[in-house]
C-alpha cells in the first residue's frame, strides 16, 4: 500500500502533474481594462509585421494578433514569446532576458500546452503553438492568454515588455516594444 501511495506521488512529480511548475507557483489568471491596447511594430531584415494586444474574452486575460507581413520561408516555423525587458535603443534582440518568467519556472520541463498555466507567463508559442510562415513569407497567429496582464503593476504586467520573434535554433529575427494605445 505505502509503496502504491510514494509511486502515484513520484509519478507525478517526475511527470510535472499535479502541483505547480514553478518556484512561485503557476501562473494566475488575469483581468483587464477593455479601453487598452498595446501594439508593436516588427520590422527587421527578415522579418516585418506587428502585433496587437487588447483584452481577453470578458476582461479576462489578453487577446493578442500577431501579423507577420514579410519572414523568411526556409527556416520553418518561428517562435514568438514576451522578453523579460523592452528593447534598448541600439539593442540587439538577443540582449532582452529571455522569456518572461515571473513565476520562476525556468524552461524544463517543456511546457504543457494543455495546462498554459504550468507554462512560464511569457512563453506565447510554448503555450498556443508556433507560427507558420506561408510560401509568400506571411502568416497569422491570434490567440486568448488568461495569463498575461495589461494592467500596470500586475504580476504579469506585459505592457513594458517586448515580443521576440525567433526561429528553430533560437535566432531572434525581430522584436518590438509594446506601445500602451487607449481606444
Amino acid at each position: 500500500m505505502r509503496s502504491a501511495i510514494l509511486f502515484s506521488a513520484l509519478a507525478g512529480v517526475v511527470l510535472g502533474h499535479g502541483g505547480p511548475t514553478g518556484a512561485l507557483g503557476n501562473a494566475k489568471t488575469t483581468t483587464n481594462a477593455d479601453n487598452i491596447m498595446y501594439h508593436g511594430s516588427l520590422s527587421s531584415d527578415t522579418v516585418t509585421g506587428s502585433i496587437d494586444i487588447v483584452a481577453g474574452p470578458a476582461g479576462n486575460g489578453l487577446s493578442y494578433s500577431l501579423k507577420l507581413t514579410k519572414a523568411p520561408t526556409n527556416v520553418g516555423a518561428l517562435s514568438y514569446y514576451i522578453a523579460t525587458s523592452s528593447v534598448k535603443v541600439g539593442a540587439s534582440c538577443d540582449a532582452l532576458g529571455g522569456v518572461f518568467d515571473p513565476y520562476v519556472r525556468g524552461a524544463d520541463p517543456v511546457c504543457e500546452t494543455d495546462d498554459p498555466a504550468t507554462c512560464r507567463v511569457g512563453d506565447l508559442s510554448g503555450k498556443y503553438g508556433t507560427l507558420r510562415v506561408t510560401s509568400t513569407g506571411t502568416g497569422t497567429k491570434s490567440f486568448s492568454d488568461f495569463y498575461t496582464s495589461s494592467t500596470i503593476g500586475d504580476f504579469a504586467f506585459v505592457g513594458n515588455r517586448s515580443i521576440v520573434i525567433s526561429d528553430s535554433t533560437n535566432k531572434a529575427h525581430a522584436c518590438a516594444n509594446f506601445l500602451r494605445m487607449e481606444m
